[in-house]
């Protein structure tokens, strides 16, 4: 039964939505496919925003129900976000309509901080971690670690000689810089590769990926 509509005060939907659940031991779930249509809910009750998405089904089947402040998420290309809560299987959520995944996106950031910012935040030295991401998004120092033959010859021999690792598996890259590992990935045999990256590095990397027609549909 999804959650009843007392004290909510405040309420979003959004519609035009695909998704499927990942458990961390078992992978995918095969009863959903590729994706299943789904409906993501932002709903307001007392001072706590909640998350809810849930099958488009006769009878609504909840993926995910939880406070947004528990809520971990990241988001795996362009029109694909990941939400997970611990001990429960992560909801891979993509969009068709880049405007839908948009709104979302920004209704869940706008909501889940609040004026003295998130768990990050909250843990962060801002001036640390400002200049942390400002570091790795300069191209000079991606360059540095790229031409670093001994350190990328062995990542890429470590991923290609172990391919039988990565064939036909989704591999995400946290913290992927210029996407060099996620490419490798890609090389190896993975089905498909979300390349996350805090950093204005995302962009270059963003770039890289549609400049190489081969690697598109694994990469979204």
């Amino acid at each position: 039964m999804l959650s009843s509509t007392v004290g909510i005060q405040d309420s979003l939907q959004f519609e035009d939505l695909r998704a499927r659940t990942v458990q961390e031991d078992a992978g995918p779930d095969p009863a959903l496919g590729d994706g299943v249509p789904v409906t993501a809910r932002l709903y307001r009750v007392e001072e706590t925003w909640w998350l809810q998405i849930h099958t488009d089904s006769a009878q609504p089947l909840p993926l995910l129900r939880h406070a947004l402040s528990g809520v971990q998420m990241c988001k795996a290309g362009k029109q694909t976000h990941i939400y997970s809560v611990p001990g429960e299987p992560a909801v891979v959520v993509r969009s068709q309509v880049m405007s839908t995944a948009d709104a979302l996106w920004a209704a869940i950031q706008e909501r889940c901080r609040p004026d003295n910012g998130g768990i990050f935040e909250a843990k962060t030295d801002k001036a640390s971690s400002d200049l942390y991401f400002h570091h790795y998004g300069m191209l000079e120092h991606q360059q540095n670690m790229l031409q670093d033959q001994v350190r990328t010859g062995i990542y890429y021999h470590a991923i290609l000689e172990n391919h039988a690792d990565f064939q036909g598996k989704v591999v995400v890259d946290v913290g992927a810089g210029s996407g060099i590992l996620s490419l490798f990935a890609v090389q190896a045999g993975a089905k498909k590769v979300y390349a996350v990256e805090a950093s204005n590095m995302a962009h270059f990397a963003r770039q890289l990926i549609d400049a190489n027609p081969t690697y598109r549909d694994v990469m979204p």
